[in-house]
């Protein structure tokens, strides 16, 4: 997750400035892109195990209120068609138990539960108001960002969503994100998670 967030951080100064009036900031949605958005949503995670006889144990499903960050950025080839890096997060608290004879451990994180990669939307008008349907594959993380020494894990993703542009630059949108970020070792341990979520998104174009 902090990898991905230095390469955002390096590469939005770099499509800003190569963006010209040719192409972005017109008021049209074909050219340059670039949105941020926020809303609240359901997100869903259940942890499991594969060792090494390939045999699986897996833990209760668990359901928890987060707030939810969404960040694109990329190029649309018309208006009603746009292609674009995304990351969608789900933030929320989770809390580590662990009880035997000898220890007692709780520990209480915020966990950043996220999807990056490749996505698209299609617009069904070339102008606002208009519905639109999105779609996006690529990667699934699992990290605790505030805490030290904390190495998140990763695993494939990809989310399905649709929404309704009210307002030029302005959209409402709901979407349902899947994922299993895993570390792989002599045995696999992971999360199967869901999200569903609804946002408020500015798109600049």
């Amino acid at each position: 997750m902090r990898r991905t967030t230095m390469l955002l951080a390096l590469l939005v100064p770099v499509f800003l400035i190569n963006a010209t009036n040719a192409f972005a900031w017109d008021g049209k949605r074909k050219g340059f892109i670039i949105g941020v958005g926020a809303g609240g949503g359901l997100a869903s995670y259940k942890p499991y195990v594969i060792f090494a006889d390939n045999e699986t144990s897996e833990g209760e499903r668990t359901s928890k209120f987060a707030f939810m960050s969404d960040f694109k950025i990329g190029f649309a080839p018309s208006n009603q068609v746009a292609l674009y890096w995304m990351s969608k997060v789900a933030w929320f608290g989770y809390t580590l138990e662990y009880h035997d004879q000898f220890i007692d451990i709780r520990q209480s994180y915020t966990i950043a539960n996220g999807i990056g990669g490749v996505g698209c939307a299609y617009y069904f008008q070339p102008e606002g108001p208009s519905p639109y349907v999105t779609a996006g594959l690529g990667f699934s993380s699992w990290d605790a960002p505030f805490e030290e020494n904390s190495d998140g894990i990763t695993g494939s993703g990809f989310v399905l969503g649709a929404g309704y542009e009210f307002s030029k630059h302005w959209s409402l949108e709901g979407n349902l994100t899947w994922g299993s970020p895993n570390e792989k070792d002599d045995e696999e341990l992971g999360f199967k998670t869901l999200a569903v979520r609804i946002t408020v998104n500015v798109l600049g174009y």
